[in-house]
C-alpha cells in the first residue's frame, strides 16, 4: 500500500549493515527500519566514514517494501509489548553476532514513516517525540541541520498529542525526503497532434485531453489539485464554502479515462492515455528510461509528501547525551547536510528538505534542470502538505468523492 492508498482508506538480513566486525556489550547499537529505495547506500557509507571511525557501532539497517509495512511494524511492536500477540522466538536458539535478534522481536531505534501516517501513529501512541533541543550540546551539527530547515518542514512534524498541527506542539519526526503530486505526459504524442504541453493544473480541463487523462484514485489529491487550480489551499476547513468546487470537479471528470494510483504510468507508456497525474518519485525512473515522457511541477503549486524518521514508542529510550542519542541525531540529519543533499536527492528520487536552502550555482546541472527534484521557487512556495482532517471535513471529502464518481 502506498501513501496515496493510505490517504484514501482514511478519508532477513538483506541490506543489513554492520559498521564493526561483531557485536559486543560495549557497542552502541542503532537499529533502523526504512522504506526500500528511499535512502541510498551513500548515506550508510558516509555515516561509517563520519561516525564509525574509532567508535564501536553496530548499525542494523533493514528495508521494507511499502510504507504500510513499516506502519504495521509499529503496531506489531506495540501489540507484542502489551501481550496481544506473543513475541516471536529467534529463528536460531542462540544469537549470531552479525544477525542479532529477529527483526520483529525488538523495536528499532528509528523507522521510516510517510507523513499521512504521522497523525495516526501519534494518536495510537506508536511513536515518541524527538527531543531535538538536546542535540544542541550532544550533536551540534545535527541541531544546526534541523534548525536550518525551512519552516514548512518543521511545521509538518510539529503536532499535538492528537496528531494535529495546532496547540501545544512537540517535534515527532525528522523529514528526510520529499516529493510532489505532478503532471506527466507523452511529449511525442502531443507533438504529433500539435497539442501544447501542459504547464499547470488548468490544462487538465482542455478539450483535447478528453478521454486521454488518468487521475489518482484518491480524493484528497484530486480535490486538492482542483483547489489549487481555483487558487485555494488544499487544506480547507469547509469544502462547501469553496465556490465552483463541485462544477470544476465534474468538468475535470469529463476528461478522465480512468482513476488509478498504480497503473497510470503503464497506460501512458502504452499510449492508452496521453497525460496523467501521480507521485514524482514514481515518475523518476520512467522519466530517465523513456525519452518520450516529460513531467511538470504545476505553476499553481501542488500537494507535497514527505518521508520521515520517527522513534518507536517502545524503543528503549536513549539517555540524553548518550552515544545512541547522538547517533540518532546524526543519522536523521545526515541527508540534510549541504555536502550530501544534492547527491542524496539525485540518487533517492526524492528531494532532501535542505536542498532549496543551498546556492543554486553550487548544484549539479542535472539537478538544476530537473523540475520535480528542484522546482521553481515560486511554484514550490505555493505548494502544501496535506494536513490531518477533522471528522466533519473528512466526511465532506467522502461524500463529494462518492457523488462525483457516481456521475461517471
Amino acid at each position: 500500500m502506498d501513501r496515496r492508498t493510505f490517504l484514501s482508506s482514511t478519508t532477513a538480513l538483506a541490506l543489513g549493515t554492520v559498521l564493526s566486525g561483531c557485536q559486543s556489550t560495549q557497542q552502541s547499537a542503532l537499529r533502523i527500519r526504512l522504506l526500500r529505495g528511499s535512502v541510498p547506500a551513500l548515506l550508510t557509507k558516509e555515516f561509517r566514514q563520519q561516525f564509525g571511525q574509532g567508535n564501536s557501532i553496530h548499525l542494523d539497517v533493514r528495508p521494507e517494501a511499502q510504507l504500510q509495512d513499516l506502519f504495521d511494524l509499529l503496531q506489531r511492536w506495540k501489540r507484542q509489548a502489551t501481550g496481544e500477540i506473543p513475541t516471536p522466538k529467534p529463528i536460531v536458539p542462540l544469537p549470531i553476532p552479525w544477525i542479532g535478534t529477529s527483526p520483529n522481536q525488538q523495536a528499532a531505534n528509528l523507522i521510516s514513516l510517510g507523513d499521512p501516517w504521522l497523525a495516526v501513529a501519534i494518536r495510537q501512541k506508536l511513536i515518541q517525540p524527538i527531543v531535538v533541543d538536546g542535540w544542541k550540546n550532544a550533536a551540534p551539527e545535527a541541531w544546526n541541520a534541523w534548525n536550518s530547515l525551512p519552516s514548512l518542514f518543521q511545521d509538518l512534524v510539529r503536532r499535538n498529542d492528537d496528531g494535529m498541527n495546532e496547540g501545544n506542539r512537540q517535534i515527532w519526526a525528522i523529514p528526510y525526503r520529499w516529493g510532489s503530486l505532478a503532471i506527466v505526459y507523452r511529449k511525442d504524442l502531443l507533438a504529433q497532434k500539435g497539442i501544447t504541453p501542459p504547464t499547470d493544473w488548468a490544462d487538465l480541463w482542455r478539450s483535447e485531453f478528453q478521454g486521454h487523462l488518468s487521475l489518482p484514485d484518491q480524493p484528497r489529491e484530486v480535490i486538492g489539485l482542483v483547489l489549487k487550480k481555483l487558487g485555494q489551499s488544499c487544506n480547507p476547513v469547509d469544502l462547501q464554502k469553496i465556490p465552483n468546487l463541485r462544477s470544476e470537479l465534474q468538468g475535470l471528470q469529463n476528461n478522465v479515462k480512468f482513476y488509478s494510483s498504480q497503473h497510470y504510468l503503464q497506460a501512458l507508456i502504452l499510449g492508452d492515455t496521453w497525460i496523467a497525474v501521480g507521485s514524482s518519485s514514481e515518475m523518476m525512473t520512467q522519466l530517465r528510461r523513456n525519452p518520450n515522457l516529460a513531467a511538470v511541477f504545476p505553476a499553481s503549486g501542488t500537494v507535497l509528501w514527505a518521508d520521515l524518521w520517527v522513534q518507536p514508542a517502545l524503543a528503549q529510550p536513549a539517555p540524553a547525551n548518550s552515544n545512541v542519542d547522538r547517533l540518532i541525531a546524526q543519522w536523521t540529519t545526515l541527508g540534510l547536510q549541504a555536502k550530501l543533499a544534492p547527491q542524496f536527492t539525485l540518487i533517492s528520487q526524492g528531494t532532501s528538505p535542505s536542498l532549496l536552502t543551498l546556492n543554486p550555482d553550487d548544484l549539479p546541472e542535472a539537478l538544476r534542470r530537473n523540475p520535480l527534484l528542484y522546482p521553481d521557487r515560486d511554484r514550490f512556495s505555493k505548494s502544501e502538505f496535506l494536513q490531518p482532517l477533522s471528522p466533519a471535513t473528512a466526511e465532506q471529502y467522502r461524500q463529494m468523492w462518492e457523488s462525483i464518481r457516481k456521475d461517471r
